[in-house]
């Protein structure tokens, strides 16, 4: 069968555009490595705590303007697939959201291949074939590669190799009971363990090349969340 859509990923960006697809006459796949939706955030991020605001109660009935403060929903037309509905912290944790994609997956019986890797991507005058890791071929006119963030960014810096990584990094802070610890970057990541270290370990130094971006000030949700920086008001 070729399809019109073949997508790679089932996080939120594959399941949104699954969604507005189902409603459609454009036949489409999602083809998932992982075992469930939203896998990237089984593990990240690592304090599992979210930057992506949930606001229930906003003095408004207005449909349109409770959406600006809901930065976690996909767009459905089923009132009941609000994030809103799951979760009521403001900063939600990371396994809240790994449940409402499932639960947005089944409800809208969105078209997911779970366990699916895909190994190689050609192209030809009729579309794009993607071969898995089980040899099977899949077949579309178009292909939408959804899978966000692959690879963690390693700086070029001589020894680097010696050093922790954040995705395999303790996240246990009386494993760094009275130690001195250096963290490489300045954004979200490195403020989020820093955080996590203030009780425990004896000296956190931040360091990078560049000065801290400030989301309040650059107003890109991006940069540094007030959330993650109390790490800043330890200079006290």
């Amino acid at each position: 069968m070729r399809y019109d859509y073949l997508i790679i990923g089932a996080g939120p960006a594959g399941l949104q555009l699954a969604a507005l697809l189902a409603g459609s006459d454009r036949s489409y796949v999602v083809l998932e490595a992982g075992a469930a939706p939203g896998t990237f955030f089984t593990r990240y991020p690592r304090h599992r705590q979210l930057i992506s605001i949930n606001k229930v109660w906003t003095g408004s009935d207005d449909p349109e303007f409770n959406l600006r403060s809901d930065w976690n929903s996909l767009l459905t037309d089923d009132p009941a697939l609000r994030f809103t509905r799951f979760s009521d912290r403001y900063f939600p944790d990371a396994d809240e959201l790994v449940g409402y994609l499932a639960e947005v997956a089944s409800t809208l019986g969105l078209r997911v291949r779970y366990r699916t890797r895909v190994e190689r991507v050609s192209r030809d005058d009729d579309g794009f074939t993607v071969l898995d890791d089980a040899g099977r071929g899949w077949l579309g006119r178009r292909l939408v590669v959804a899978t966000g963030v692959g690879q963690l960014h390693l700086p070029d810096i001589d020894g680097i190799a010696e050093a922790e990584r954040y995705d395999t990094v303790s996240v246990d802070p009386r494993d760094f009971v009275n130690q001195r610890v250096l963290i490489i970057g300045k954004g979200n990541s490195a403020f989020e363990t820093a955080d996590a270290l203030i009780p425990t370990a004896a000296v956190i130094h931040v360091a990078g090349p560049k000065s801290i971006k400030l989301a309040w000030q650059s107003h890109y949700v991006g940069h540094l969340r007030a959330v993650n920086n109390n790490f800043l008001d330890t200079y006290q």
